[in-house]
């Protein structure tokens, strides 16, 4: 993906801006699967009681659920920062199997958001 992100950009500088905001919108997309993926797993296996672990599962950094980026656009911080988590995660890997779960739909809505985008900025 590298190579052929910097072969584009040296043909044709106008799509380093738009890689960028595919860039961007790609790791949201993959972010909100990944977090519906883990609430879904969650709630399926039984481990709610409150509520109040599931709908703490998104955005590290945001309490309105609004994803915030690295200020280089590579990351994204998806996870809980309910205390109790560690307990729930060391013995049942919520967090850790639903992002196994996640990485097949993610490759293919990342594919189809980076391909809208740049061809919507061509």
């Amino acid at each position: 993906m590298l190579l052929k992100t910097v072969a584009i950009m040296q043909m044709n500088p106008r799509f380093k801006p738009a890689l960028k905001g595919a860039m961007r919108e790609t790791l949201k997309t993959v972010g909100i699967a990944y977090r519906e993926k883990a609430k879904r797993l969650t709630t399926d296996e039984g481990h709610v009681v409150t509520g109040r672990f599931r709908n703490s599962i998104g955005n590290m950094k945001s309490n309105d659920g609004i994803f915030e980026f690295s200020k280089n656009n590579k990351y994204l911080d998806v996870g809980t920062n309910v205390p109790y988590s560690i307990l729930l995660e060391s013995r049942y890997s919520l967090l850790v199997r639903s992002l196994d779960l996640t990485v097949d739909l993610a490759k293919a809505r990342a594919g189809v958001v980076f391909a809208k985008y740049l061809n919507s900025h061509s």
